[in-house]
């Protein structure tokens, strides 16, 4: 998963140096997807959910998957691009929101790779998902930034609360064998942007 962070970081323009807690507007571009390729995307998503451990978050078994869409932000290089997927998983019990990477040839728009970025009971943008991962406050935890760096973490995403304006949610990264939590608290900036701030249990 770091590959997708980086990449992720480079789309959005996001500079983490500066320790920025602020996550501006998006900015659409222009990004038009066939109906053929959503299909494409969708099936080899849902192909990588089945195949993956995501307990406790989401057992397997039987579950619909709902296109949902494709983010404008995206990543691109003079052969590949990266584009997110934001779709829902429906089940008896649950219907979580994901989000997911995908690596694509931009000459033919063959799928070469998709990695599961997130899950949870909200969706969410990669730009902000990016911001937050990638922030400097990992850097002060090793077992987040190991499990973070992971190639086979995942983020569970679970809001907890809202008070007032702000909404109080518990990100948890895990992969097969271990978890680790932290807390994310996001507000409005009154401009069009997103404010968050990071704790650790």
């Amino acid at each position: 998963m770091k590959r997708y962070f980086l990449k992720t970081l480079m789309a959005v323009g996001l500079i983490i140096t500066t320790g920025s807690f602020l996550v501006a507007e998006e900015k659409p571009q222009s990004l038009q997807v066939t109906e053929q390729f959503a299909k494409q995307a969708s099936y080899a998503a849902g192909d990588l959910v089945s195949k993956s451990n995501l307990d406790p978050f989401f057992p397997s078994g039987k579950f619909e998957f709902q296109y949902i869409g494709f983010c404008t932000d995206f990543v691109q290089d003079e052969s590949e691009m990266t584009l997110f997927l934001h779709a829902q998983l429906i089940t008896e019990k649950n219907s979580p929101y994901v989000l997911f990477a995908l690596d694509v040839n931009k000459a033919d728009w063959k799928i070469n790779e998709v990695s599961l970025l997130s899950i949870g009971d909200t969706a969410v943008s990669p730009r902000l998902f990016c911001d937050i991962i990638m922030n400097p406050f990992f850097s002060y935890d090793a077992k987040l930034t190991e499990l973070r760096d992971g190639e086979n973490t995942h983020v569970h995403i679970k809001t907890e609360e809202k008070v007032e304006e702000a909404v109080v949610q518990t990100w948890t990264f895990f992969d097969e064998n271990e978890s680790c939590d932290f807390t994310v608290i996001l507000e409005s900036d009154g401009e069009g942007g997103t404010r968050y701030t990071l704790e650790r249990f």
